[in-house]
C-alpha cells in the first residue's frame, strides 16, 4: 500500500482512467492496446484515449507519454514491447493494480469515486 503514497492525483487519475477503459474483469491479456506490430504505431483508440487522459487527468498532452511511462515504475501499469518507439505509454495494468484496486475498494466496489467529468468508456 505504499506505493499509493508514492502517486500524483494525476497517476491515480489515469490509473483509474485505463481502469474504465480496460474494464472490470481485470483480464490483461484480452485488453492491450492495439498497436501496428511492425512500426509500434498506436491505434486510433490509443491515441483517443491518450487524449482522454489529457483532459481529464490535467495532464499536457505531450507529457501523458512519460506519465505512463513512470507508472509502468510502479509496477501497475507494463509498457506494451513494440519493435518501434512506445512514445505514447502503451500498455496495459498489471495483476498488482488490480489487486490493490480489489483492497481498497469500498462495499459497493468503488474505488476511486468519479468526478462530474470523468469519461463513460
Amino acid at each position: 500500500m505504499g506505493i499509493l503514497d508514492d502517486l500524483s492525483f494525476r497517476e491515480l487519475r489515469t490509473l483509474t482512467i485505463l481502469d474504465s477503459h480496460f474494464g472490470k474483469e481485470g483480464s490483461i491479456q484480452a485488453t492491450a492496446p492495439d498497436t501496428d506490430t511492425i512500426g509500434g504505431t498506436p491505434s486510433a483508440e490509443w491515441e483517443r484515449l491518450i487524449g482522454v487522459i489529457s483532459a481529464t487527468a490535467d495532464v499536457k498532452l505531450d507529457e501523458v507519454g512519460p506519465l505512463l511511462n513512470r507508472l509502468g515504475r510502479t509496477g501497475l501499469y507494463q509498457l506494451a514491447t513494440t519493435l518501434g518507439r512506445n512514445r505514447l505509454g502503451q500498455g496495459h495494468l498489471t495483476p498488482r493494480y488490480y489487486r490493490l484496486r480489489d483492497l481498497i475498494a469500498d462495499a459497493e466496489g468503488n474505488v476511486i469515486e468519479h468526478g462530474p467529468t470523468a469519461p463513460n468508456f
